[in-house]
C-alpha cells in the first residue's frame, strides 16, 4: 500500500518514493507497458525490414543517400507517427494510473483508461509537437535553453492526468512547479533516466547475445532484439512514469504548501 507524502522530500525520499510508488502501481500498469512494447516493436520491425528490402542490402556500407531516401518515404513516416501516438497514448495512461494509485483512489488496469485518454489526445499532440519545436531549438542553439526547457515541461504529462484542465494549463502547472527546483527536478530525472539507459543496454546486449548463440541470421537478429527490448519496455515505461509522478507530487507540496502559508499569512495581517 502506498502512502503518498505529506510533507516536502529530500532528493533521495523522492528517489525512494518513486520506487515505492513503482511497486504499488506495477500489477496495474505491466499489460499496457507490454501492450505498447508488442504493438511499438511490431511497428519497429516492420519498419526496419521495409529499410533492409529497400536497401537490399544490410550491409554498412550502403549508400548513405539511399538511407535518407527511406527515411522519406511514406511508409517510415507513417509507421513513426503510429509510434509517436501510441507513445504518447500509452505514458499517458500509465501515468493516469499512477496519478489515482498516488492519490489513493481506484486504481484498476491502465488499459481501462484509454477512452479517457483518447479524449485527451488531440491537444496532447499538439501541445507535444509545440514542446518539441520550443526544446529543439533550444538544443540547437546553445544546448542549455533546450534543456532548460525539457525539465521546466517535465512534469506537464502528470499535471494533465491529475487536474483534468487541458494541455496548455498542464504545460503552465509544469512551468510554475518546477521553477525554482530546477536542479532538483534535473537530479531525480537524471539517476531515473540513467536506470533505463542501464537497462535498455542489458537487455540490448541479452537480445544480441542471443542472436550471437544462436549464430542467427538478420532478420532473426532484428526479431529478438525487439523482444528483448519489449520485455524491457514492461519494466522501465511504469518506473520512469513513477518517477514523474513522485517528482510532481514533491513540487506540489512545495510549491502549493508555501503559497496556502503566503496566503494564509496576508488574511492574518490583514485581520491584525
Amino acid at each position: 500500500m502506498y502512502t503518498a507524502p505529506q510533507a516536502p522530500q529530500s532528493i533521495g525520499g523522492v528517489i525512494d518514493g518513486s520506487i515505492e510508488l513503482f511497486k504499488a502501481s506495477f500489477r496495474s500498469c505491466w499489460l499496457a507497458s507490454l501492450v505498447y512494447a508488442a504493438a511499438g516493436g511490431a511497428i519497429g520491425t516492420w519498419i526496419q525490414m521495409r529499410t533492409m528490402a529497400m536497401l537490399g542490402t544490410a550491409s554498412p556500407t550502403a549508400n548513405p543517400l539511399d538511407v535518407l531516401r527511406v527515411y522519406q518515404t511514406p511508409a517510415y513516416g507513417i509507421g513513426s507517427l503510429l509510434i509517436l501516438l501510441l507513445t504518447l497514448l500509452f505514458n499517458l495512461m500509465l501515468i493516469a494510473t499512477i496519478v489515482d494509485v498516488a492519490r489513493g483512489r481506484e486504481g484498476g488496469n491502465a488499459l481501462s483508461r484509454a477512452g479517457t485518454v483518447l479524449a485527451w489526445l488531440p491537444g496532447v499532440v499538439i501541445a507535444t509537437i509545440l514542446v518539441a519545436v520550443a526544446c529543439g531549438v533550444g538544443l540547437m542553439l546553445l544546448v542549455v535553453p533546450g534543456l532548460y526547457l525539457l525539465v521546466r515541461w517535465s512534469v506537464w504529462f502528470v499535471a494533465r492526468a491529475d487536474e483534468r484542465r487541458g494541455a496548455f494549463a498542464a504545460l503552465g502547472t509544469s512551468w510554475r512547479l518546477v521553477g525554482g527546483n530546477w536542479w532538483r527536478v534535473s537530479v531525480v530525472l537524471f539517476v531515473a533516466f540513467v536506470v533505463v539507459f542501464v537497462l535498455t543496454m542489458l537487455f540490448g546486449f541479452f537480445g544480441g547475445l542471443l542472436a550471437g548463440i544462436f549464430r542467427a541470421d538478420l532478420v532473426t537478429t532484428v526479431l529478438l532484439t525487439q523482444v528483448a527490448g519489449a520485455i524491457g519496455q514492461v519494466l522501465y515505461l511504469p518506473a520512469i512514469s513513477a518517477a514523474l509522478v513522485a517528482v510532481y507530487l514533491d513540487l506540489k507540496l512545495r510549491k502549493d504548501g508555501v503559497d496556502l502559508e503566503a496566503r494564509i499569512g496576508s488574511l492574518g495581517a490583514a485581520q491584525g
